[in-house]
């Protein structure tokens, strides 16, 4: 078994010495794409730091707004804020109504 990987080594060896061209291409090929990749790499991690500063920014800006704000409206924005139109987040009745069913 090691002596095949040997061979395959040295059979490798022996073809790029005789395509030094063909191996040049490939590596400058890979390398190219290794760039390309890199590059989208760092664009997408300052977009991402970029959206991270902004939302750091509005929820800032919504926690001043919110201090600035008087009761009532404060508690309806509340109510926006933590998505109470939805069925499944809407406020319950208070315990003591009751709901008549008719028969």
């Amino acid at each position: 078994m090691r002596l095949s990987g040997r061979w395959a080594g040295e059979r490798q060896k022996r073809s790029a010495d005789q395509h030094p061209e063909k191996y040049r291409r490939h590596t400058e090929y890979i390398s190219a794409g290794v760039q390309d990749m890199q590059q989208v790499l760092a664009q997408l991690r300052a977009e991402n730091q970029q959206r991270n500063q902004d939302g750091e920014v509005r929820r800032e800006q919504l926690r001043n707004d919110i201090a600035k704000m008087n009761a009532p409206t404060l508690c309806l924005t509340l109510v926006l804020l933590t998505g109470c139109a939805g069925t499944q987040n809407a406020p319950r009745p208070a315990p003591s109504v009751r709901l008549i069913r008719r028969r």
